[in-house]
């Protein structure tokens, strides 16, 4: 096989890649996953001399990285949390409108559990991302739901509600689930492992 062959298929991979960054509900990662496909347009573009391309590439790049800072530092700006009761009808809507991509998640949960005394929204402007509920006993949150919405699953949703939890008392909090997508995202927000469950020490 020719060099042609392999400059080829690295370019392939790379139209692949920014193809797929374009399915991406988050736009933290599509921006992220564009910007690897830039990095291998760019290869591309300079192995085969199509130098115009290789600066297009570049500036696409630029770009995706001076969005990606605008993106998360406004997140951390823009964000809210307001608690609210188990028997509020805004969130019984927010449930039942999500309750399908909750259940690939949460496959347990059930809204009308009468030991859950703990629910909070936050916010993102005037918009509801994220939903966390449980049950407190003491200093003690034990989750039983931690959602985000698709558009917000980049984990700032997470650290911004981790890092206002303790104003409300808490200062640890566990979650006994095994879906291994909840778990790796916990594990993202400092979670660690104790025993069948993940456990969180917040200062």
């Amino acid at each position: 096989m020719t060099q042609k062959f392999y400059f080829d298929i690295l370019g392939y991979i790379a139209s692949a890649v920014i193809l797929t960054s374009f399915t991406m509900t988050s736009t933290v990662r599509l921006r992220l996953l564009n910007s690897v496909g830039a990095v291998l347009n760019i290869i591309y573009s300079y192995l085969i001399g199509a130098y115009p391309t290789a600066i297009c590439n570049a500036c696409i790049l630029c770009i995706n990285f001076v969005q990606l800072r605008r993106l998360l530092h406004n997140h951390q700006n823009t964000y809210s949390i307001v608690r609210c009761q188990l028997q509020d009808s805004v969130l019984k809507a927010f449930v039942a409108k999500y309750r399908h991509d909750i259940a690939q998640f949460y496959p347990h949960f059930r809204l009308d559990d009468p030991q859950q005394n703990f629910a909070r929204f936050i916010f993102s402007r005037n918009e509801i991302v994220g939903l966390q509920v449980g049950i407190v006993q003491g200093d003690t949150l034990c989750l039983t739901l931690d959602y985000s919405i698709p558009e917000y699953r980049d984990c700032s949703v997470g650290r911004f509600a981790y890092d206002h939890i303790s104003n409300k008392g808490i200062h640890q909090a566990y979650f006994t689930g095994h879906n291994e997508r909840v778990r790796r995202y916990l594990s993202k927000m400092g979670f660690k492992a104790k025993g069948d469950k993940l456990a969180l020490q917040i200062a």
